[in-house]
């Protein structure tokens, strides 16, 4: 079921409900190598397929970023349904064949955070949000409603640049489905997130 309502600090919001247009910001889309809308979610054939927007976002204390991803299959590569450019600045990805573990990487290549394995064929909800806490940044990361893991990175997790869905930057591209990618200019609470993965 359709959230009817925007939610309070969502900044862009991506239905890919025919189309890889920003429903409530500015920030549209460009689907590229075939990447398609059929059905109402985003298409990705694992090979080259990806969305990319070009817009950043300014600077805000919080951010939370959120989508539901369908993996077909694991590959021998990495798969990366969002990141954030320059430079990979922070990436949410599955670890290639045989571990199907479920990764969220802060922006340093070093600093990949484990949330869990996931299940190919099924539907999941993953949550980043991000708070500035004065020196560091506390993140929180969620699978399916519930809090998997936390702790504190010195960088920001802001979208600086553009943003891919797909693929990371053009490579480690998805072989599934995704729906719904949104973000928000704070920190949701663990409420409002169950909220998102109960509508």
């Amino acid at each position: 079921e359709r959230i009817l309502d925007a939610p309070v600090d969502l900044i862009s919001w991506w239905m890919f409900d025919g189309d890889v247009k920003d429903s409530v910001g500015w920030n549209d889309g460009v689907a590229y190598n075939g990447a398609n809308t059929n059905g109402n979610v985003l298409n990705l054939d694992g090979i080259d397929d990806y969305v990319a927007t070009i817009g950043g976002y300014p600077a805000s204390s919080g951010l939370t970023m959120s989508l539901w991803v369908y993996f077909n299959t694991l590959t021998t590569d990495y798969q990366v349904p969002l990141n954030s450019n320059p430079e990979a600045t922070w990436k949410i990805g599955i670890t290639p064949a045989p571990e199907a573990y479920l990764f969220f990487d802060a922006g340093s290549h070093d600093d990949i955070y484990v949330l869990s394995s996931v299940s190919m064929g099924a539907w999941h909800h993953i949550v980043i949000t991000s708070q500035n806490s004065g020196t560091n940044y506390n993140y929180v990361a969620y699978l399916d409603g519930v809090e998997m893991i936390s702790g504190v990175i010195a960088n920001n997790i802001q979208p600086v640049n553009s943003i891919y869905k797909g693929s990371y930057v053009g490579q480690k591209p998805t072989n599934g489905l995704i729906d719904d990618v949104m973000i928000f200019k704070r920190a949701l609470s663990p409420d409002e997130i169950k909220a998102l993965y109960n509508s």
